[in-house]
């Protein structure tokens, strides 16, 4: 699956399909008569419920750095760390780019979530702020200037 696109239904596990039906119902009632359906909680319930808890460190980089960085994420995940997952892409919003995301199981495991951008900043050295991004917000679609004005990314840090 690419960065950029939304999960192609083929691809998609049945309680995905559960949550995607869930989150475009929800979202089909956002903002009538003045309600709001769409929130950060409604969503985090929708990951619960679902069990989509997974999330990712989102380090974007040009292709020129990118090999050099990939290979300290690699060693710090594989050596340092010693579990994990991590992947580096295409930046679908800009070619030349690429993103490296460093997975975390839990997005509510605040002390795993925190350490690992903790070891990010020391172990890899990237000191910039980087976005973390709920996988449910991708699997539902929610990019960057969303329809329904919902920040795309959890932290920015």
């Amino acid at each position: 699956m690419d960065m950029g696109e939304p999960m192609d239904i083929d691809e998609m596990s049945p309680a995905l399909m559960r949550q995607l039906a869930a989150f475009d119902a929800l979202a089909s009632g956002h903002r009538t008569n003045g309600h709001l359906t769409l929130t950060v909680s409604t969503l985090d319930e929708l990951a619960f419920q679902y069990h989509v808890l997974s999330g990712k460190w989102m380090i974007f980089a040009n292709r020129d750095t990118i090999d050099a960085l990939w290979r300290d994420v690699v060693q710090m995940v594989c050596m340092y760390r010693k579990r994990g997952t991590a992947k580096v892409s295409v930046n679908e919003d800009d070619r030349n780019n690429r993103v490296i995301c460093v997975y975390a199981e839990n997005f509510a495991d605040f002390k795993e979530v925190r350490g690992l951008r903790e070891d990010l900043r020391t172990v890899v050295g990237v000191k910039k702020k980087i976005p973390f991004k709920m996988d449910a917000y991708t699997h539902m679609g929610i990019y960057r200037d969303n329809r329904w004005g919902i920040p795309p990314t959890r932290w920015l840090e």
